[in-house]
């Protein structure tokens, strides 16, 4: 156990909660399910909000990692009502108690809060939303940097972690020799889980107030992505075939990288894509 800064994930059954858990076994976490391991917390229950106070006061909690989230594109512009309430409204309650308890809080934002039609947007650059995950997550951001929470916002490029279901669903076609339609006209930075981690564990142990940008390299299509993860593993990438976002009905983007901005590492900045393949590839 981390006696000398015990860390409280909300969020812990999220893609990258489990993968926090896995890494620190001796953080807290949240559940939306009640088992014995988890503390019980779900942002559309107010009286979960009670749990959560108890328990920071009982274990001195001193560093929260919020990550309770819908984070769907489809379902923020599907439910604008029911997305704003846990997104905003609801995680905006959380951040007032995590401040009355002497909390540093670690906000994981999104690139969507730009608009998506340029490549490496700085990080006090225009904002301009395009989606309405995008827009809530701003929301979030500027009630933060209004309050002068003790608080620190990540803004990564498009996160991956095995499995993930486009790259395990290319991977059944092709071993079942069928032919996988993948977007040539929709882009994407993505950045590994693994490279990820080590700048959220970064500033939990420096506690470092402020805004982080972490991308991927460079932009490339899902198309392009697919066949080099295909040929790292060893598929036919032949039966790899392109396909335009728009025909089946998906608004495509040009851009998801970021200009990397952070104060503690050089070294966390971008992640070229060959990297972001190997540490995929290597999950177990």
């Amino acid at each position: 156990m981390n006696i000398d800064n015990p860390t409280l994930i909300i969020g812990g059954d999220s893609i990258v909660g489990r993968y926090l858990r896995d890494e620190n076994p001796d953080y807290f976490y949240t559940s939306r399910r009640k088992n014995s391991e988890a503390i019980y917390f779900d942002l559309l229950q107010l009286d979960s909000f009670n749990i959560i106070e108890k328990t920071i006061i009982k274990y001195k909690i001193s560093t929260v990692i919020i990550l309770a989230s819908i984070t769907s594109i489809k379902q923020c512009e599907l439910q604008p009502e029911l997305t704003l309430l846990i997104n905003v409204q609801r995680t905006k309650l959380l951040l007032e108690k995590m401040n009355k308890l002497d909390c540093f809080v670690i906000f994981i934002s999104t690139n969507h809060i730009f608009d998506c039609k340029s490549a490496y947007n700085v990080w006090d650059g225009t904002k301009s939303p395009c989606s309405n995950y995008g827009q809530q997550k701003l929301q979030v951001e500027d009630y933060i940097v209004k309050n002068n929470f003790n608080a620190s916002i990540i803004r990564p490029s498009k996160i991956i972690h095995n499995p993930f279901p486009l790259v395990e669903a290319m991977i059944e076609s092709l071993n079942e020799n069928r032919k996988f339609e993948a977007f040539d006209d929709h882009y994407f930075a993505p950045i590994s889980i693994h490279f990820f981690s080590k700048l959220l564990k970064l500033i939990i142990q420096n506690k470092e107030e402020g805004f982080f940008q972490i991308s991927g390299r460079s932009d490339l299509s899902y198309y392009t992505f697919l066949k080099r993860i295909a040929k790292r593993l060893n598929l036919n990438t032949s039966l790899i075939t392109p396909v335009s976002a728009l025909s089946k009905g998906v608004a495509p983007s040009r851009y998801g990288t970021l200009e990397a901005y952070n104060s503690l590492s050089s070294d966390l900045l971008y992640q070229p894509i060959e990297d972001t393949i190997n540490d995929y590839c290597q999950e177990n």
